[in-house]
């Protein structure tokens, strides 16, 4: 039995947290009233930290450019995908273009949704694939 006490015994004391009483503290660290003086506070930064941003920030490199990626030429409206461009201003106008040749215009009218925005076929024609882009 006397074993098992020592080791408790052993175990209570190694996991206990050692203190430093002022009277065990450095002599030139004691106040003359045996108080020893409060250690200055480490620097801390003004506000919360800035949180980390969850997705990498992607900036537009192009002008406004996109595709048509639908078309309804009863309404005569269209969306077009800006994905890797510069999203344009709701009702900036922009000329469509099949090739090299300009076949019309569009007026941007939204609403947005992520990179797609919808817009007006003013004049010529539009169709799937055509590219809309500042003139």
């Amino acid at each position: 039995m006397g074993p098992v006490i020592l080791g408790v015994f052993a175990l209570g004391t190694a996991c206990s947290p050692l203190k430093e009483s002022p009277a065990s503290a450095h002599p030139a660290a004691v106040a003359p009233d045996g108080v020893a003086p409060a250690k200055p506070a480490a620097p801390r930064p003004a506000g919360p930290p800035a949180p980390e941003p969850r997705y990498p920030v992607l900036t537009p490199i192009t002008p406004v450019q996109g595709r048509v990626v639908f078309l309804n030429a009863k309404l005569r409206f269209v969306i077009v995908d800006f994905t890797f461009h510069q999203l344009p201003q709701a009702g900036q106008r922009l000329g469509l273009y099949r090739g090299t040749a300009r076949v019309g215009e569009v007026r941007v009218s939204g609403p947005f949704r992520g990179q797609t925005t919808v817009a007006d076929v003013m004049s010529g024609e539009a169709r799937v694939g055509d590219q809309v882009r500042e003139d």
